[in-house]
């Protein structure tokens, strides 16, 4: 399988905008520390996100539309082609515009919606905002399979991709209290926004190594022995920091916490810190997926 680099990134949530803050972030050690992340876990919502769009549809946009539009234009958008594809990954796309609609007909009983809602309600809109307001034609895909979205990515990375020279990336959700409904599974689900250029390459990049049945079938394999960083999700970030005490074993937790396009984030991670060789873990109900990284 051949490797990708990632281009032009951007990411933001409610208290960190950029590469920058990342690597400020990890040269701090909070991104290894647990008991600091309370200092900048992000917030349920993003403010300014209607900041500098010059479009009269700001004003129907939902928050995701918002975000996933800035994330773009800030980031891969003065360098997409009109080859290029775009994928949106998103665990629940609108849904705080569909909780609207929902609580509108079923708990208030109106008679009448607004129309303009329901235009805001399909999982394609953010691309869509998008495509309208700066005039693209590009081949746009959502992928949205609630908190498994994270291993729909790894899916598109490992077969999709391959058929592709590069793609655009984008990746993000939006809170919405529909999401505490459900008591018995609870997660932190904080507002984000993700977006880069994956980019085939033959030498440097990221590449898929391997599937493990669980952490301790992945330590005694052996394959972190040859990294001096690893990078991985809170799950198992304590049990690889427990079992490798002098590598620097960090998470992205307190950056996109429990959200379930955090793979995404991850595969930047190592290019964004400016490491030389990394190992990148995800858990998934598959199993723990790893890539390589080589500057």
């Amino acid at each position: 399988m051949s490797r990708a680099i990632i281009k032009n990134f951007y990411f933001h949530n409610s208290n960190v905008k950029g590469a920058g803050e990342i690597a400020e972030l990890f040269k701090s050690g909070i991104l290894s520390d647990p008991e600091r992340w309370q200092s900048v876990l992000p917030a349920k919502k993003i403010d300014n996100l209607l900041d500098g769009i010059e479009s009269r549809l700001k004003i129907r946009m939902s928050e995701l539309s918002l975000g996933i539009y800035k994330a773009i234009k800030n980031g891969p958008d003065a360098f997409i082609t009109d080859k290029d594809e775009v994928y949106l990954f998103t665990g629940f796309a609108e849904i705080e515009t569909t909780d609207k609609i929902i609580n509108a007909i079923t708990v208030n009983k109106d008679r009448l919606v607004s129309p303009t809602l329901f235009h805001n309600s399909v999982h394609n809109t953010p691309l869509g905002y998008w495509a309208i307001i700066e005039k693209k034609h590009n081949y746009c895909v959502t992928v949205s399979d609630g908190m498994e979205t994270g291993l729909s990515f790894i899916n598109f990375f490992r077969y999709i991709f391959e058929t592709l020279p590069r793609a655009v990336i984008a990746a993000g959700d939006e809170w919405s209290r529909f999401l505490e409904l459900d008591k018995e599974n609870l997660y932190d689900l904080p507002a984000y926004n993700i977006s880069y250029i994956l980019e085939k390459s033959a030498d440097k990049g990221i590449k898929y190594l391997g599937c493990y049945k669980d952490a301790d079938d992945l330590i005694s394999s052996g394959v972190c022995g040859g990294y001096n960083s690893i990078i991985a999700d809170r799950d198992i970030f304590n049990t690889l920091k427990k079992s490798y005490k002098t590598k620097t074993v960090i998470t992205d937790y307190p950056l996109v916490m429990d959200a379930p396009c955090g793979v995404i984030l991850k595969f930047a991670m190592p290019s964004i810190l400016e490491m030389d060789k990394a190992l990148v873990v995800q858990k998934t109900v598959r199993g723990i997926y790893i890539f390589d990284f080589e500057a």
